[in-house]
C-alpha cells in the first residue's frame, strides 16, 4: 500500500510538473504571438503613415507646381496683353502724327496753289473796287 501511495504521488508530481511545464510553455507562445502581433501592428501604423505623409508632400508638390505654372501663366499673359496694348497705342500715336502732318501738308499745298488774288464778293471777299 505504501508503494501505491509513493507511486501515486510520484504520479501526481510528474502530472502536476507535466502541467506546469505546458502552462509556461503556453504562456511563453501566447506573449510570443502578443508581441508579434503588436510589432506588426506598429510596423502597419508607421507604414500607414509613411504613406499618408508621402502622399501628402507628392500632393503639396504637385500643388505648389500647379500655383507655379498658373502664376507664371498669368505673368506671361499679362506681360503679352502689355506689349499689345502698348504696340496699339504706338500705332494710334503714329498714325495720328501721320494724319495731321498730311492734313498740314495739304493746307500748306493749297494756300501755296491758291492765286493771290483778291476773292470776289461771290466768292467771299471784299470784291473789285
Amino acid at each position: 500500500q505504501e508503494k501505491a501511495q509513493r507511486e501515486e504521488k510520484m504520479r501526481l508530481e510528474k502530472e502536476a510538473k507535466r502541467l506546469e511545464k505546458e502552462a509556461k510553455d503556453k504562456a511563453q507562445r501566447e506573449a510570443q504571438e502578443k508581441a508579434q502581433r503588436e510589432a506588426q501592428e506598429k510596423a502597419q501604423r508607421e507604414e500607414k503613415i509613411r504613406l499618408e505623409k508621402e502622399a501628402k508632400d507628392k500632393a503639396d508638390r504637385e500643388e505648389k507646381i500647379r500655383l507655379e505654372k498658373e502664376a507664371k501663366d498669368k505673368a506671361q499673359r499679362e506681360a503679352q496683353e502689355k506689349a499689345q496694348r502698348e504696340a496699339q497705342e504706338k500705332a494710334q500715336r503714329e498714325e495720328k502724327i501721320r494724319l495731321e502732318k498730311e492734313a498740314k501738308d495739304k493746307a500748306d499745298r493749297e494756300a501755296r496753289e491758291r492765286p493771290k488774288t483778291k476773292l470776289t464778293k461771290r466768292e467771299g471777299g471784299q470784291g473789285q473796287s
